[in-house]
């Protein structure tokens, strides 16, 4: 429960991290019974201590309830991962009256207990953030008639958290000043990558000033020109001077895209639809103005407005490799929304796009939560499109396919669900479009990335040698295998021993598999296991290439192994 509370906190937005805290630190479990996962604890503690005043004395109760009854030996190990971070909390605990004096005592009273280890701290490295010197931006007012220049950045802040202020007056006075800002990005006055976090907070800002209903169709509007105006002034600009080689834009564009994709992925928290129709608007203004630039007889402006096009997938695509699941999910609506755009169609899913996207896609299945959330299906659901679009074109590379074929047939193994369910209906629908058997899609990459045992993922190691995950991947892809018309695998030494590993493990008691001390996790992995080795001894009852040798003693275990099972359910 605690590791699943961690998870929680690690990937929750932050108006529900507190709440995730207080869970951690109320768990009712006696202090022996959670000395072993003590350090699922240090995390929220450290996250405690820089909370409300509520959690504040939660997590003061908790330390020093821990420093009391437990040894330096002991508590030490536990405390370095988070050492500096905890002393610089309880530091900051130590404040006079008008604050909260008693805080600030339990503070004192826990590290003079903590005697001379309350400096151990000092050893570990700082944690140092680089700050570039670079010009601020500044802005011009006109204050009794003369003109003063300000440096706009914590304004900026300021204004970013107002957008939605409860109060119209300053919410609709700090979206006119984020638009103002915002037209620095057409200026002559944003010259330097330094300034580009102060812009790039100015679009989030303006981004989620969107969500509110009453200036949502306005910003959409003005967000459009902006974006309409930066990328004019770039395909004129390189119709003026072409691009050199290595086709590399110049800042305000790169900056603007950056900047876009970045507050796109923080919005999706509070409101996906908004953020893919402000995406969508963008994407589909430039693709204007790219077609009206390649009507032209400019080279340059074609190639400029290619490269932003292509900016805008690389960035999308980067997103997908990112921790938190909402800036992946960020990702996949971005090449959702460039892969359905009417001005591509045909030639955007090319060869090595295609295989980026199958790529991106993949990982986004691989690396999703434990928990597996709802939106996990419109990622499966996108990759098959992807698979679709790409593969129904008249003129398709047989190199490039054959590639996302040997993809599709090294994912069969994978340890998620999701992932192996994918790419069996991957690969459903490509058979189907090719109007071939998946056998003959299939089966010389599988031979060769699969079943080989010099190199392929199955044979290579024993089963119990495994990962419970790996395990089940692997079973569960020569289960696929064997189903199919004619069977795949080849009946031969490696297959026999698979088999009887298979045996074994769904013979095999619990506590030979997974020891004395268990949790929830362990069982459930457990119980795939066995459901995975049942179905493999069902599929092997079906092939007759394994029995043909009279070889009745195997079919006798196989039977006496899946009976017992079959009477329990």
């Amino acid at each position: 429960m605690l590791e699943t509370l961690n998870y929680l906190l690690r990937h929750a937005e932050p108006s529900k991290r507190d709440l995730f805290v207080e869970l951690c630190l109320t768990v009712p479990v006696r202090l022996t019974n959670l000395l072993p996962h003590l350090g699922y604890l240090m995390h929220p503690l450290v996250h405690a201590l820089n909370s409300g005043p509520d959690l504040i004395s939660q997590g003061l109760r908790t330390l020093e309830l821990c420093i009391d009854n437990l040894t330096s030996e002991f508590l030490d190990p536990t405390l370095d991962p988070v050492l500096r971070e905890l002393m610089t909390a309880l530091y900051n605990l130590l404040k006079p009256v008008p604050f909260n004096h008693q805080q600030a005592h339990s503070a004192v009273k826990i590290l003079g207990k903590l005697g001379g280890r309350n400096r151990k701290f000092a050893q570990t490295p700082y944690l140092l953030e680089f700050h570039p010197v670079s010009e601020d931006i500044v802005i011009q007012f006109d204050i009794e008639g003369e003109q003063q220049d300000f440096q706009i950045a914590s304004w900026v802040e300021l204004a970013v958290k107002h957008v939605r202020n409860p109060s119209a007056y300053n919410r609709e006075n700090a979206v006119t000043f984020l638009k103002q800002c915002s037209l620095l990005f057409v200026s002559n006055r944003y010259h330097s990558i330094e300034q580009e976090p102060v812009l790039r907070s100015v679009i989030k800002g303006l981004f989620d000033a969107s969500i509110v209903d009453e200036q949502h169709e306005d910003i959409v509007e003005h967000i459009r020109l902006l974006a309409h105006e930066v990328f004019r002034l770039e395909l004129q600009e390189t119709a003026r001077k072409p691009l050199k080689a290595g086709k590399r834009l110049s800042l305000r564009p790169s900056s603007f895209i950056q900047s876009i994709i970045l507050a796109m992925a923080d919005g999706m928290v509070n409101s996906a639809d908004r953020m893919k129709e402000l995406f969508e608007v963008i994407v589909k203004d430039l693709l204007i103005q790219k077609k009206e630039a390649d009507e032209s007889s400019d080279s340059s402006s074609k190639d400029a407005g290619s490269i932003m096009i292509q900016m805008l997938f690389s960035r999308s695509m980067g997103l997908c490799f990112e921790e938190d699941w909402d800036r992946k999910l960020a990702g996949c609506a971005g090449l959702d929304i460039l892969r359905r755009q009417e001005a591509l169609e045909g030639r955007w899913l090319s060869d090595s796009r295609r295989l980026d996207y199958v790529r991106g896609l993949f990982f986004v299945l691989r690396d999703a939560p434990k928990d597996t959330p709802k939106s996990l299906d419109e990622v499966a659901t996108l990759l098959k499109d992807v698979i679709r679009q790409s593969s129904a074109e008249p003129q398709v590379n047989p190199n490039a396919m054959s590639k996302v074929i040997d993809m599709l047939v090294l994912e069969l193994p994978s340890q998620k669900t999701a992932v192996r369910d994918a790419s069996k209906e991957c690969i459903a629908i490509l058979a189907e479009i090719k109007q071939v058997s998946v056998y003959e899609l299939i089966s010389s990459s599988a031979k060769e990335r699969l079943l080989d045992p010099a190199s392929g993922p199955i044979f290579n190691k024993p089963l119990r040698a495994l990962p419970f995950g790996m395990q089940i991947g692997n079973i569960d892809a020569i289960t696929y295998l064997l189903n199919l018309t004619p069977s795949l695998p080849e009946v031969n030494e490696e297959l026999n021993r698979l088999f009887h590993e298979t045996i074994a493990l769904a013979d095999a008691d619990d506590a030979s598999l997974i020891g004395r001390q268990t949790h929830h996790a362990l069982e459930v992995s457990l119980r795939s296991l066995r459901v995975a080795c049942l179905k493999l001894l069902c599929a092997a009852m079906n092939c007759a290439e394994l029995f043909a040798n009279n070889q009745n003693s195997l079919r006798s275990r196989y039977v006496l192994c899946t009976l017992p099972h079959r009477q329990q359910r």
